[in-house]
């Protein structure tokens, strides 16, 4: 699986933030175009495709938001099982999109942003996959 799974979006010049700029041109990279609404499918669809090359049979993010629709995503064009967990305060249109590409999401009280923390690591191992 050596294709990526982002696509290649256009770069548009911005002539209101230009005039802003005095003797600059600024240009608007439209990410918003990826599958998955954001640039984060670049970076974790191509994790998320080394896992799978490596035999991840099923992936596995916590997140609220951009990421979590990019694990999403990715899993659904590579036809592999996800889970996310969310906060439980996601918004409803976020909990649609993630379930809409066939994401397990599981809602929890507490999420701490930047890093999984132990008990995370188990609650992902031993709850997320267990049941």
């Amino acid at each position: 699986m050596s294709n990526s799974l982002h696509t290649v979006t256009p770069v548009v010049l911005s002539s209101t933030m230009s005039s802003r700029v005095p003797g600059c041109s600024v240009y608007l990279k439209m990410e918003n175009q990826q599958l998955s609404g954001s640039f984060k499918l670049r970076g974790i669809g191509y994790h998320a495709q080394q896992a799978v090359e490596r035999g991840a049979t099923h992936l596995v993010m916590a997140s609220g938001g951009n990421a979590g629709l990019a694990l999403s995503c990715a899993a659904k064009i590579m036809a592999v099982p996800c889970t996310v967990v969310v906060p439980v305060t996601t918004a409803a249109p976020i909990l649609h999109s993630l379930e809409l590409d066939g994401a397990r999401v599981i809602g929890v009280r507490t999420l701490r942003y930047g890093c999984l923390m132990l008990n995370e690591h188990w609650f992902l191992r031993h709850k997320a996959l267990s049941e």
